[in-house]
């Protein structure tokens, strides 16, 4: 019986479940750039990553890293920044998931002035326009993590990511001073027939902070944003084809014997 009732309430979501979202993809783009310096801009590096495309969405990945080297009497002071972006798509463009990493690490910073590196030189860093067919809804989750797994983790100036909805922000994660992990969840109403832009941008900089470096250990950080989404329509309510109508008046009966036979048993208890 209980195989039963569960198949029949299977039966009843299916019925009422909404169909996928309604819209049309139009674009797409991953991107960023770091910049490393050492002594305040006078030793250099920028590097940039991007890719786009248009129409169907493409799983694309973008990856960049910069390094500044100088050189006093005998000793040497280096940064190194890096980051990737990568958005995946589901085929109909209406769900889909973006990873995105910025790292840094310096060394020999005791004797040498301002190091740092910057990754917000290239924004929006992932961005996905679309036409919505149909009113709907845009369900958003994400995340800002430290990643633990690099020792000695200083996440100092990754302060996370803005999502903004065509322009205008709707989720903050950007707190320089605030404690790692921070989430920001929200839904967006959407209407039929208007043109979405969804943009992650950053504002990540590393410059000035003094690190002490003794015995010229490597300082290093490195953090990740982990978002989710999807892109439903706005709940229909669909006319069951006649089978479908037999099999949810069975199920309906299904269920309604098993209550009345658990409330039976519940009163000879």
């Amino acid at each position: 019986m209980r195989v039963v009732t569960i198949a029949a309430l299977a039966a009843i979501g299916a019925v009422c479940a909404s169909p996928a979202a309604a819209l049309t993809p139009i674009s797409g783009l991953v991107q960023l750039q770091t910049h490393a310096f050492v002594l305040g801009g006078d030793v250099a590096d920028s590097d940039t990553g991007a890719a786009s495309w248009t129409g169907a969405p493409q799983a694309r990945i973008a990856f960049t890293s910069s390094q500044a080297t100088a050189a006093r009497d005998f000793d040497v002071a280096g940064v190194n920044a890096y980051g990737s972006a990568n958005g995946q798509w589901a085929p109909d463009g209406a769900s889909g998931s973006v990873s995105i990493e910025f790292g840094w690490a310096l060394s020999n910073t005791a004797d040498f002035g301002l190091m740092g590196a910057s990754f917000n030189d290239l924004n929006p860093n992932w961005s996905y326009t679309f036409r919505a067919d149909r009113d709907g809804l845009l369900i958003w989750e994400g995340q800002v993590v430290a990643d633990r797994t690099v020792p000695g983790n200083d996440p100092f100036g990754l302060t996370g990511w803005d999502l903004q909805l065509n322009g205008a922000t709707v989720i903050d994660l950007t707190d320089p001073n605030g404690p790692l992990p921070r989430t920001g969840d929200g839904d967006f109403a959407l209407v039929g027939g208007q043109t979405y832009t969804l943009s992650l941008t950053n504002f990540s900089n590393i410059a000035g902070r003094q690190f002490s470096d003794a015995n010229y250990e490597p300082h290093r950080g490195r953090v990740q944003g982990q978002f989710w989404w999807a892109i439903l329509e706005e709940p229909a309510s669909p006319v069951p084809e006649p089978g479908t109508w037999a099999l949810m008046m069975v199920g309906l009966a299904t269920v309604g014997t098993s209550l009345r036979g658990a409330r039976r048993r519940m009163a000879r208890a």
